[in-house]
């Protein structure tokens, strides 16, 4: 960030793209008199650098990464960071601390006022929940094809329609199971206003939902589609237990292309999923653990009431 001559600028990288680009580009800033470091994350990193002594292993948690990042930024004077993916949770982490590095120091260097209220935007919005949900639905999605028949200028003669020529239709579509947790702290307005998105997510997309304890209850499946979804009822009523929901969508991995878990978080972390996960945590709650890295966490807010 700082707009100090090129021999004295000091770069940083973290992940970057799969392949030799960030070792030839590291090598170009050395020629060119910067001194480059490299963050690894996993063999992969390794693999694809070729200059051992600029390497740094990172053999931490995620909980200890951002004192390890501040401290590099120290320790080696860095004065700019370059990274792939600026969403990854380790690269987000790290560009908000270099923002904060920024601004207490006020070295931004030739970085505009207007793209420095951009960058500090980026680091500080918060997400809105609803774009999450809609997203993961999204990526669920698989894609269909149909046989269809288009007439051509050709030979092909079909009995009834003339010439004509097979084509294809893709669509997208995708099932979708919902758990939804039954404890005492899982409230009916929380459940509406999971229920009043979900709602507008099932023109394309064929939600099962499921009631929880400490067991999935079967007898509770319910199936939605487009405009036919369910009001949120209630059948179960003991604790909470991450792992049953697990184990159901695994064995069902060939129905379903994904998995929603509306609760309070308030679990056991549960084995690997073979699916999608999302936790769709009701408001002011929190999850109790660390997702795994397929995994995706989305909070849920109520609206804001104006007079």
């Amino acid at each position: 960030m700082n707009a100090a001559a090129p021999r004295e600028r000091v770069f940083l990288f973290l992940q970057g793209p799969h392949g030799p680009f960030f070792n030839r580009l590291g090598k170009m800033l050395r020629l060119a008199g910067a001194q480059v470091w490299r963050v690894g994350f996993n063999a992969g990193d390794r693999a694809f650098w070729f200059h051992p002594r600029s390497y740094i292993p990172f053999r931490g948690t995620a909980d200890t990464w951002k004192d390890t990042f501040v401290a590099l930024l120290a320790d080696k004077g860095v004065t700019d960071i370059v990274l792939y993916g600026d969403t990854r949770p380790i690269h987000a982490q790290a560009v908000a601390e270099a923002v904060k590095e920024a601004d207490r120091s006020g070295k931004w260097g030739s970085v505009g006022g207007e793209m420095r209220g951009k960058i500090r935007e980026m680091v500080s919005k918060e997400v809105d929940w609803r774009s999450i949900l809609k997203q993961f639905v999204g990526f669920s999605r698989r894609g269909t094809r149909s046989t269809t028949w288009n007439r051509v200028n050709t030979t092909m003669i079909h009995p009834e329609h003339g010439p004509l020529a097979t084509a294809s239709q893709r669509g997208y579509t995708s099932s979708i199971a919902v758990y939804i947790d039954q404890s005492g702290s899982v409230g009916n307005s929380a459940l509406a206003l999971a229920f009043a998105e979900l709602r507008t997510l099932a023109r394309h997309t064929e939600f099962v939902t499921y009631h929880f304890d400490t067991k999935v209850d079967l007898k509770s499946e319910t199936v939605w589609k487009k405009s036919k979804t369910p009001k949120a009822h209630r059948t179960r009523c003991g604790g909470t237990c991450f792992e049953c929901v697990t184990e159901h969508a695994n064995k069902n991995k060939g129905r379903f292309d994904g998995y929603i878990l509306i609760s309070d978080g308030e679990a056991a972390k549960p084995k690997p999923s073979k699916l999608k996960r999302l936790y769709l945590l009701v408001p002011g709650s929190k999850l109790l653990f660390e997702p795994d890295n397929n995994d995706s966490v989305c909070k849920m807010k109520q609206p804001k009431v104006t007079s």
